[in-house]
This record gives C-alpha cells, structure tokens and sequence, in this order.
C-alpha cells in the first residue's frame, strides 16, 4: 500500500490487488457500506496519522475509489467543521459521497435532505452520479418499472463481480425523494460514487450504455 499527501485535505492511497487479495476485499465491497469497508478506511486513516500526520479528528471523512492499473486508488478527504469555510470549490469537486460514520455518525446520506453531505453539495444543480447496487437484474428491472415515472435523467446498466449497478445522471435537485426511495427499497445506494463509474467501466461490464431505466422498465 503506497501512500501520499495531496493536500492539505486530502490523501491518495494506491492499493494493489494483492492488498486487495489480502484483505479479502472484492471490487464490489468498496461500493457497499460494509464492514470491510469501514475497516479499510480506519486503517488508512491510522496509517495516515501514524506516518504523515493527518488527521480527520471528528470531522466527516469522503472517500473516492478510482482504476489504477495495479489495483485501486483511494482519494480520501476530510472536511472542515462547516463546508463554507473552503476558500473555493477544488475540495467541494473532489469531495465524494461517503460520509463515513467512523465516529458515530449517520452515513445515510442521500436519503435525507438535512444530512451533512448535502451541506457540501450546495449548488444541488450540478449533474452528478448516484449509483445503486442490485443483487439479481430481475430486482433492477422492477425497481425501473416502478421509478421510470419518477426520474427523468440519463441512467446507464453496468454488471460487475455477479452485481448489477445502476448509475443515475442527475442532479440532487431532480432527484426526488420519491424516486431515491423507489431506487432504496430494491437496491442498495452505493457510498462512493464519485469516480466510481470509471471503475464500472474498468473492471465490469457495460449492459446498457444509456437510458437504462427507461429500457429496463420495459421489460416489466
């Protein structure tokens, strides 16, 4: 595991796949809020203490997964008490989805539109990507067939280790409650979307390159 300070904020870890293979973490543990997760970024944030002196304290901490030719890359970043007090929007671009809850505290944080992720993504105008894991394509397809009505951005298809994972094009604004709890009650909200399509791409398989929610419920 190599590591390095990019700023302030941020560090860069390179996980190979052999510490992937050691810590039995599968590309598909890295997009679900699992204990293997949680435990590899208390572990990088330890290491990130111990060796260059960064610190999260007891401030939220993002995390974003990006390809790496040797395995995997992990962008971590911690915030400030309050995210008006970044001088410029570099971090709010970098800043994924994951708000850990290594201290205690909630990490549900797309579903509620007071949580403190949202409190990063001020302008809730920007397109981003939100990115939901299936079990099975038959649990993907009903969750179209009832959520079509309700979403009206691009989506796309992408199969990855046995899981099917729906990437939603949209803004915060657009996305409404409706639609992100249809999308919640048959699949499972991935933490780390930001950068994660890239890994979709590199590791998995494209099944629907675009409109996948329209086509998908369809085939209800």
């Amino acid at each position: 595991m190599k590591m390095e300070k990019l700023n302030d904020y941020q560090i860069k870890f390179l996980l190979s796949r052999q510490d992937l293979k050691d810590r039995n973490i599968t590309f598909n543990d890295l997009f679900q809020r699992s204990d293997k997760l949680q435990s590899l970024v208390r572990e990088i944030m330890k290491l990130a203490s111990e060796k260059i002196n960064f610190n999260a304290n007891e401030n939220p901490v993002m995390v974003e997964a990006r390809p790496h030719p040797d395995g995997i890359a992990l962008i971590v970043s911690r915030t400030p008490e309050r995210a008006d007090q970044v001088s410029g929007d570099d971090l709010k671009k970098h800043l994924s989805s994951l708000y850990s809850d290594l201290f205690g505290e909630r990490s549900d944080n797309i579903i509620d539109d007071d949580s403190p992720v949202n409190e990063i993504y001020a302008d809730r105008n920007t397109v981003t990507d939100f990115i939901y894991m299936f079990d099975s394509l038959s649990s993907a397809i009903t969750a179209c067939s009832i959520g079509a009505p309700e979403y009206h951005g691009d989506s796309a298809l992408y199969k990855m280790e046995g899981k099917f994972y729906l990437v939603l094009r949209c803004s915060y604004s657009e996305f409404t409650p409706a639609a992100r709890n249809c999308f919640m009650e048959y699949g499972e909200f991935c933490p780390l979307h930001s950068g994660s399509v890239g890994m979709l791409t590199e590791y998995g398989k494209t099944i629907i390159k675009e409109d996948a929610v329209i086509s998908l419920a369809k085939c209800k």
